[in-house]
């Protein structure tokens, strides 16, 4: 296990580059495809990963207070 964390360690820019340019040449692939269902897919892909981005220009997550429920 600790070789892994090692190796992610390690290649982290390698990594996030390969997955960017994944993204990338998928997302050219669906646009020049006519096909809707590869598009619905990849708009899920891209979904995800808006949600789990750290910067989130659209503002749709939104961290919730535990108190902000609770009546006083």
């Amino acid at each position: 296990m600790n070789a892994v964390i090692e190796f992610f360690q390690a290649h982290w820019d390698e990594l996030c580059a390969a997955f960017t340019a994944l993204i990338s040449f998928c997302t050219i692939v669906v646009k020049l495809t006519p096909s809707q269902k590869d598009d619905a897919v990849l708009a899920k892909v891209i979904k995800v990963l808006d949600y789990l981005s750290i910067v989130n220009p659209k503002g749709t997550r939104v961290v919730k207070d535990a108190d902000a429920g609770k009546k006083k």
